[in-house]
């Protein structure tokens, strides 16, 4: 800045564009001609020096900054730089030096317009990339899955709680084999349920049957007993008397069945203070007698658990 005219300060300054002389310097430097990608124009004590093809006709104007300025309906937007030049550092009669950029905003729009172009393009071609490579990767991380959901589909179709899934060298991702793992175990803890609820049921079908001849073996004995009665009216009153009693025997006995329903309704069973030693010898001779009495005769079959209990 110090010698404009010098062609090292103006080399430096003005690149890229041919400028034309306006003052009259004697400077040799001055003569030769520049490139500078921007129309520009430089003022020395604020008279025009040099400008470049294509800078707009616009009024020179001290204010530093940026303006926009129309000029033949086009639209510019002008940068002005003004320089003063210290006095310990002035060596010729230029005490400032001015510099003026101008863009036409035509061309901005374009540059605009261009780098909307080029960025749209360069999104969509990124996120087609970014599409497909999301998608080979999901293809790869979800063929495990894929795998589970076959075996879990067979499961399901089959009924057949006893498969499990195997996870052995199957799947390449550890939470997968983890997952499969826990379908296993529930697998697992369905199945021991499903068992379970099988053999409640089997023991509620022996229940009902059970309790069904509990209760139709005294209600018929009364029956026939009180018809008995009803059809002999002579009878002795011996065998009257010994055919109340078994009346009441089969009474008591459907009350202590009945008894024993309520309780296992309620969940007493558990408790100690329910249950009472027996002596089989009696019960086996009373059971013995009662079918002799009714029926004539028959066979009585006892069924002990494994290992049978200890009977003194």
């Amino acid at each position: 800045v110090q010698a404009v005219s010098s062609e090292g300060s103006l080399s430096t300054i003005l690149k890229l564009r041919r400028f034309v002389q306006r003052s009259e310097v004697s400077d040799a430097s001055l003569d030769n001609l520049f490139d500078v990608q921007i129309p520009t124009r430089i003022f020395l004590n604020n008279d025009l020096f040099l400008y470049t093809d294509g800078f707009p006709e616009i009024l020179t104007t001290s204010n530093n900054g940026y303006s926009n300025v129309s000029v033949d309906g086009q639209e510019w937007r002008v940068l002005t730089k003004t320089i003063q030049i210290p006095l310990v550092l002035r060596t010729s009669k230029f005490d400032s030096i001015g510099i003026q950029a101008a863009v036409s905003r035509d061309f901005v729009s374009t540059t605009m317009q261009d780098f909307r172009k080029t960025f749209i393009s360069v999104g969509i071609i990124a996120i087609l990339l970014s599409a497909l490579v999301t998608w080979v990767l999901c293809g790869v991380l979800l063929k495990p899955l894929k795998r589970l959901q076959i075996y879990a589909e067979n499961i399901n179709d089959s009924s057949d709680l006893s498969i499990r899934i195997p996870v052995e060298h199957l799947y390449s991702l550890s939470e997968v084999k983890v997952l499969s793992i826990s379908l296993n175990s529930m697998i697992s803890r369905l199945d021991s349920s499903s068992t379970r609820t099988e053999k409640a049921l089997e023991t509620s079908r022996g229940f009902a049957s059970n309790l069904a001849h509990e209760l139709r073996t005294p209600l018929t004995s009364m029956k026939m007993n009180l018809e008995l009665l009803e059809k002999h009216g002579e009878i002795p009153a011996d065998e009257r008397r010994n055919i109340l009693n078994e009346v009441i025997i089969q009474q008591d006995r459907l009350f202590s069945t009945l008894e024993s329903l309520r309780l296992l309704a309620r969940g007493d069973l558990s408790e100690v203070n329910v249950f009472e030693e027996v002596d089989l010898a009696p019960l086996v001779y009373e059971l013995s007698a009662r079918q002799i009495a009714n029926h004539g005769g028959g066979n009585i079959d006892i069924q002990l658990p494994d290992p049978p209990p200890l009977i003194l």
